[in-house]
């Protein structure tokens, strides 16, 4: 493949890289920071921990550019809040976000709507959603699994009044 083709992901944020093809787990390949280049039809995924909303700014910026990007596994980030959900629209093509331990809240959900490929969303132990949180979600058409496990504020009976169609639910 031409060199001037295949677009270079540049980061300057450590993190881990992960590869997969379609139908294929994850499988970590690469630690940043540093310059990448991954097959044409690659998935790419990120890892990235210790970080809050201003350094997944940073991060954003430097992905945004790169429609790869499917996987954004932010767990554990406690300082990744509400601004932080704002800003992950500028990724509308991933497929798959990790949120499991975030600082989050029922205002933030509504904006993972504009992940319009989301199929897959974990919001495991974010001890802020209620079921108000849970509702803007009906809107991601594509998603297929929702892990609500350790979500406190959340009924296994409030899940199940949600019009979520032929989705897995962890809870």
């Amino acid at each position: 493949m031409n060199d001037e083709l295949m677009p270079k992901l540049t980061l300057s944020i450590e993190c881990q890289i992960f590869t997969r093809n379609a139908g294929e787990e994850w499988r970590h390949v690469d630690d940043a920071p540093g310059i990448f280049e991954f097959d044409g039809k690659a998935e790419v995924g990120i890892r990235i921990q210790n970080i809050g909303d201003d350094k997944l700014r940073n991060l954003l910026q430097e992905i945004n550019h790169y429609p790869q990007v499917k996987m954004l596994n932010l767990s554990e980030n406690r300082k990744i809040t509400d601004q932080g959900l704002e800003i992950l629209r500028e990724l509308p093509g991933l497929t798959m976000l990790n949120l499991s331990s975030c600082d989050i809240t029922d205002k933030g959900t509504p904006f993972l709507l504009a992940l319009k490929k989301l199929e897959w969303l974990n919001l495991s132990y974010c001890n802020r959603i209620t079921m108000l949180g849970l509702k803007p979600l009906v809107g991601l058409t594509r998603l297929q699994f929702l892990d609500l496990q350790g979500c406190v504020k959340v009924k296994t009976s409030d899940v199940r009044r949600l019009k979520f169609k032929k989705i897995t639910i962890h809870k």
